[in-house]
């Protein structure tokens, strides 16, 4: 469709102007040496290159907003400090006399769930530890609470693919409108390996010419969908996914392929091209191009789909979703510790009643017991007499 050389012939745009049909080209046609070598090339009038659009992942769970204030490393630091000044405040108490690992363990956490200690120690070493201590988990408390209004209401989002590599790694297949094979037997024949894992992911959409886009919509689609991610170039799918409705849920990836400067391709020796590069160069040192490049990009977003500002935002139960499921969680646990001791309490109670009952029984049984054993004795004595009778 753009133009491309088979069999020796140019087609598309390109064998129009080739042939004498037309008198140049108004479209983003990067620049490639049989092109430059069979047309005559303008100043070029923009830079840029082939994009990839990809669906926007869904938010993460609400209910996960309780430890998104905090990244996982900070979360294992201070993890990693409790364990560490639970331990040496033991170590310093037990040179003082004040050992008790588990009391020490609580006066340590506390301080991180901002809760009074009013067991202050004696000791200036133990005090002067937990003064340092105290300020430090302040501020961990208060940064906690800041950050934690904000993701109360704010979803939050996985880590968006950005580069070519992460596409290449990730489930997403690609899918292109089929101009022909340039693009992908380009990506085929790179040396970079994520373009050619790239290359192999390719799903082909046709182009049908009485569709709006060309049919690009059914691409969109999939983009949409989750599964695919579309290559295209810059500004052209840019305007496709401002137009259509889909830039609220679709983003580029920062990373973009087969860059270049974008020209006018005009027939061969055209005697009025200096004209055209005269009044090109003008418009492009000052500015004039990307500006206006600029206020149309932002007319389409100012028209169709910039957001409403939604003011104040009431707080909802699906805000509040793990704050809930943390306090379900610790009942849970208590529920648990109190069955625990039930059961403790209760075995405990009926040894003490089994001991009782042995004593008691031993009591009542002692005076048959001396009986028995004094009657064992004479019957023993009796024994040894007669023995002695008659081996004398």
């Amino acid at each position: 469709m753009w133009g491309e050389r088979r069999n020796g012939n140019w087609r598309g745009m390109l064998g129009d102007v080739y042939r004498g049909e037309k008198n140049l080209t108004i479209n983003t046609i990067f620049v490639s040496f049989p092109r430059a070598a069979a047309f005559d090339i303008s100043i070029p009038f923009k830079y840029e290159g082939i994009a990839f659009v990809i669906a926007v992942p869904q938010p993460l769970p609400p209910w996960q907003s309780v430890i998104y204030p905090f990244t996982r490393t900070m979360w294992a630091v201070i993890s990693g400090f409790l364990v560490i000044a639970s331990f040496t405040y033991c170590l310093l108490g037990s040179f003082v006399g004040e050992v008790s690992p588990f009391r020490n363990f609580l006066t340590i956490a506390q301080a991180l769930v901002n809760q009074a200690n009013d067991d202050v120690p004696s000791s200036w070493t133990l005090r002067l530890f937990l003064m340092s201590w105290w300020f430090t988990a302040y501020i961990i408390a208060i940064s906690y609470t800041c950050n934690l209004i904000a993701f109360l209401t704010i979803p939050k989002y996985p880590v968006k693919l950005q580069t070519t590599q992460e596409l290449a790694d990730s489930y997403h297949r690609v899918c292109m409108l089929n101009y022909g094979n340039e693009t992908v037997e380009a990506l085929i024949l790179s040396h970079n390996l994520a373009l050619t894992t790239i290359a192999k992911k390719i799903d082909m959409v046709p182009l049908i010419q009485t569709l709006p886009y060309t049919n690009a919509l059914e691409c969109l689609e999939l983009v949409a969908a989750g599964t695919h991610a579309m290559l295209e170039g810059d500004s052209y799918v840019t305007n496709i996914v401002q137009d259509a409705g889909y830039a609220d849920r679709t983003y580029f990836l920062k990373e973009r392929i087969h860059e270049g400067s974008t020209p006018f391709y005009f027939r061969k020796n055209t005697p009025w091209k200096y004209k055209f590069d005269e009044g090109m160069s003008r418009l492009v040192s000052s500015g004039c191009i990307g500006k206006w490049k600029e206020d149309i990009n932002l007319a389409l977003k100012r028209t169709r789909y910039e957001k409403k500002s939604e003011g104040q935002q009431t707080l909802k139960v699906e805000h509040l979703q793990g704050t809930f499921l943390v306090l379900a969680l610790g009942w849970g646990l208590a529920l648990v510790t109190f069955l625990v001791e039930r059961h403790v309490i209760v075995e405990i109670k009926e040894k003490k009643i089994r001991s009782l009952h042995i004593r008691d029984s031993y009591s009542l049984n002692y005076p048959s017991y001396l009986t028995t054993f004094r009657k064992e004795n004479e019957y023993s004595e009796h024994c040894e007499s007669t023995i002695e009778y008659y081996s004398g």
